[in-house]
């Protein structure tokens, strides 16, 4: 009934919609809806709202103590550190610095930044891709590789690790399109006031030997930024496009040795990519799974990248570097603030959209790289105090969705009456499409049993996975969730 009302909430009954559906199906919602100071808003926007709402007032009215279940004392644990984050005063210098420090550490740990004349770390391109591994692993991201583990294709009852392309920053099309050649621009420049804020905050001088010619540190800034976008749209053209992705029978190119894959490449090492990936010994190989390279022509085109030597250890290490923080420098609570105040480019971007979307969000989750539609929830807060909470839980489902999903739908009092009547709408459907199948002449009769198949063993999952179990025994959502033990408590650091 909820779901009804919302519905002619929005539909403008007047309007006919057989001549004008859109205006059918949302006029009401346009004409009553007040945008002022948004870019955009939808019922999406309003009902995610909602649930983040509900959500960050259940945890603020539980302890850790009274809660049963580890995941749900793991969302606790989080969203009582980043709302404590989200308290503090940005603007304060010393706020600022320890922001910066935090990610910057993270970053050397792994690769060091030759631009700011931190040394790297790795000593060949080999062993760059450990450092790939190693932080994919740590902080879900990568610029030139990601890995997702799901079923075999060939083999239902194993699981695979799949190798693949990234997901870019920009979509494809920008990429290799000259009509956006303004999006690679506004890029650059982001990016160029990325390294500007991260020389300023650290105390950092730009190395100008990485910007022959460049006078001042923004004119270097902004050659680096260009050189960054130049690789980023050279490895998307090396890419796969959308509708090539869709033949997982071109994607399979399975390999049981880690040696054995790496002896299709002159540089790349994928072999330490994922021993770093999975933090297996030096040596070791792969027993129980298979590797599969998804997109084989894309990483050919990386290897003659890496061979043709265009680029130095350095460069790379800046490239990796860089990309760290656009993906990251959000999610440590940092805004980079514009070099160019007046910028046509920054005043079409709403104040509360971020400039860079990051590398969790892009890739999105599982096998099928379902994304979540990012919602403007500041413009939509009541208060800041509110902002600060809602943006808590939505960063907590980008990493843990099956944490607040779970805790959603456990206090739904109505769910197993709203499962119910979506498993009636869904057999009802499947049954009026069979019948569809039989009744007309459209489809060649030989033909029928394929879609009848397809329909009668349709996997049906309905609102929430079965390991949430009967919500009174956690022991399958607490396994499934046992990794994120490595959130502290407030105060235990």
């Amino acid at each position: 009934q909820a779901a009804a009302d919302r519905l002619l909430a929005t539909a403008d009954l007047s309007a006919d919609p057989c001549d004008d559906f859109y205006q059918f199906a949302c006029g009401k919602y346009i004409r009553t809806t007040d945008l002022e100071g948004q870019k955009r808003k939808a019922t999406f926007d309003e009902t995610q709202y909602q649930i983040n709402l509900d959500l960050a007032n259940y945890f603020d009215s539980k302890n850790v103590e009274d809660l049963k279940s580890n995941t749900e004392k793991f969302q606790k644990n989080f969203l009582d550190l980043c709302v404590a984050d989200g308290n503090k005063d940005a603007s304060d210098p010393a706020v600022r610095k320890t922001k910066w420090t935090d990610l910057s550490e993270d970053l050397n740990a792994d690769l060091g930044f030759p631009l700011f004349d931190v040394p790297g770390i790795r000593t060949d391109s080999k062993d760059i891709f450990t450092a790939m591994g190693s932080m994919e692993r740590k902080f879900t991201g990568g610029p030139v590789i990601t890995t997702f583990v799901t079923s075999d294709y060939k083999d239902s009852t194993k699981n695979a690790l799949y190798i693949n392309q990234p997901p870019f920053h920009l979509t494809r099309d920008y990429y290799v399109k000259p009509q956006f050649i303004d999006k690679l621009t506004a890029y650059a420049a982001d990016i160029r006031d990325l390294l500007l804020a991260y020389s300023a905050n650290m105390d950092l001088k730009i190395n100008h030997k990485f910007c022959v010619g460049a006078n001042t540190d923004r004119d270097c800034a902004q050659q680096v930024a260009e050189w960054v976008v130049s690789t980023d749209r050279s490895l998307a053209m090396a890419s796969w496009d959308g509708p090539e992705l869709r033949n997982y029978q071109q994607q399979y190119t399975p390999f049981t040795s880690l040696d054995a894959l790496d002896k299709n490449f002159k540089q790349l090492s994928l072999a330490n990519y994922v021993r770093a990936l999975l933090q297996m010994d030096e040596d070791a190989d792969i027993h129980q799974f298979k590797v599969v390279v998804s997109q084989p022509s894309y990483f050919v085109a990386l290897d003659g990248m890496f061979d043709s030597h265009h680029f130095s250890l350095e460069d790379y290490t800046n490239y990796l570097a860089i990309h760290f923080l656009l993906d990251f420098s959000g999610e440590y609570g940092i805004d980079i603030p514009s070099a160019d105040r007046m910028a046509t480019r920054n005043m079409k971007r709403a104040d509360t959209e971020p400039k860079f979307q990051g590398y969790i969000t892009r890739r999105g989750q599982g096998a099928r790289k379902i994304k979540r539609r990012p919602f403007n929830y500041k413009a939509m807060a009541d208060s800041e105090a509110d902002a600060i909470r809602i943006g808590c839980i939505d960063t907590l489902i980008d990493y843990m969705p099956f944490g607040p999903g779970f805790t959603y739908v456990k206090n739904r009092d109505d769910r197993n009456d709203v499962r119910a009547g979506i498993q009636t709408q869904t057999e009802n459907i499947i049954a009026q499409f069979s019948v569809k199948l039989t009744e007309k002449c459209w489809i060649v009769k030989f033909g029928v049993h394929k879609p009848n198949f397809a329909a009668t063993n349709l996997i049906r999952n309905y609102l929430w996975p079965e390991f949430f179990g009967d919500f009174k025994d956690f022991t399958s959502i607490d396994d499934y969730n046992k990794h994120f033990d490595i959130v502290d408590k407030p105060g235990d650091r």
